[in-house]
């Protein structure tokens, strides 16, 4: 498991990344009691977004790589 894990790399990246944001995003909203229009809960949730967005840029990234491979193509475009 551990292996393939490791040759999907990003996905598992994505998937942590991902699993990080909505935990950070619970914390702040419940245990952290932080208030949305407060400085600090406007960074906090911006830093929040952020997380989850660069977990969506990885996980677009590991689907292309997956479908690249499938279709037996190049995964950059220079090697083509």
């Amino acid at each position: 498991v551990i292996m393939r894990c490791m040759k999907n790399w990003i996905l598992l990246a994505a998937g942590l990344g991902g699993a990080l944001g909505v935990i950070a995003g619970a914390a702040g909203a419940h245990a952290l009691s932080l208030d949305p229009a407060s400085q600090a809960g406007q960074t906090y949730g911006l830093a929040v977004t952020y997380l989850l967005l660069h977990r969506t840029a990885l996980l677009a990234i590991a689907l292309y790589r997956a479908q690249t491979r499938a279709l037996g193509l190049p995964l950059n475009i220079a090697a083509a």
